[in-house]
């Protein structure tokens, strides 16, 4: 699927008097980056974004790093962070992870003290204690975010969901972004209402056939999670000029509590809110 998007090369297999092969410049590929284009804009235009991204970097993020001009990165990458609830920060890095099409590019753990994670979110984040050890393999804050930043340059395309919070974690700026959070609506909801990643995933499997599905009630992957946003964001762009239609919004309780049920009420009735 790379190969779509990323200008082709010559055949390093072939012989020297065999002309290099061109790069092609109109089909599959130049409508894809037509529709990529399109996406980031679609991004950039939703009423949430200078909120959640411009004004961000511009308050928050005066101290954070940026990609550097001279590094080499690929188009278009998927981001994904897990957070843990710190002493010094309630959204406390904890893992990050790279996808591209071919598959996973950057997968690290941030190294913390036991001492100062008051709550590792294991439910939701899937980080446990020993993930963030030395011994595992854990890094330092500064070391994940250099590496980061080694991977992409400032015209790398970043996919996410709900990206701010990723960048946020990783004290990273970067503008050129997609964020699956703003691409899809919601069906009868005003802009305010947003898509879980999940929900998307459940909702879009008929349309995108390589989302892996997932099992309710598991921990969140940030490898798996960047995938899926990395895969809806291609789906929007090959899409292009269509879009996909406002999606109904999905919800998952986890308990209903019953009281005071009227006498009388038929077992089908309450069975039916379920």
């Amino acid at each position: 699927a790379l190969a779509a998007i990323a200008p082709a090369t010559g055949d390093g297999d072939s012989a020297p008097s065999r002309p290099a092969k061109k790069p092609r410049t109109d089909g599959t590929e130049a409508r894809l980056m037509v529709g990529w284009r399109a996406v980031l804009e679609r991004t950039r235009k939703h009423p949430h974004y200078a909120m959640e991204y411009t004004r961000r970097f511009e308050v928050e993020g005066k101290n954070w790093k940026r990609p550097s001009p001279g590094t080499k990165g690929k188009l278009v990458l998927g981001l994904d962070c897990e957070m843990v609830y710190a002493k010094d920060d309630e959204n406390a890095l904890a893992r990050a992870s790279l996808v591209s099409f071919s598959g996973q590019v950057y997968n690290a753990y941030v190294l913390r003290n036991k001492e100062e994670v008051l709550d590792y979110r294991t439910s939701v984040s899937g980080v446990e204690a020993h993930h963030l050890t030395k011994e595992n393999g854990a890094l330092p804050f500064s070391v994940v975010q250099e590496q980061v930043l080694g991977l992409i340059s400032p015209d790398t395309i970043l996919v996410g969901h709900a990206l701010q919070n990723d960048l946020k974690a990783l004290k990273i700026v970067h503008t050129k972004v997609v964020d699956t959070a703003l691409l899809f609506k919601v069906q009868g909801k005003t802009d305010w209402q947003k898509h879980k990643l999940r929900s998307l995933v459940s909702l879009m499997r008929s349309k995108i056939a390589t989302l892996e599905p997932f099992t309710a009630d598991t921990p969140h992957d940030s490898r798996q999670d960047a995938d899926w946003a990395l895969k809806l964001a291609l789906y929007e762009a090959s899409i292009h000029p269509k879009i996909t239609a406002p999606l109904k919004l999905q919800t998952f309780p986890k308990k209903l509590f019953l009281s005071e049920i009227p006498k009388g009420t038929a077992r089908t009735e309450v069975q039916g809110l379920f």
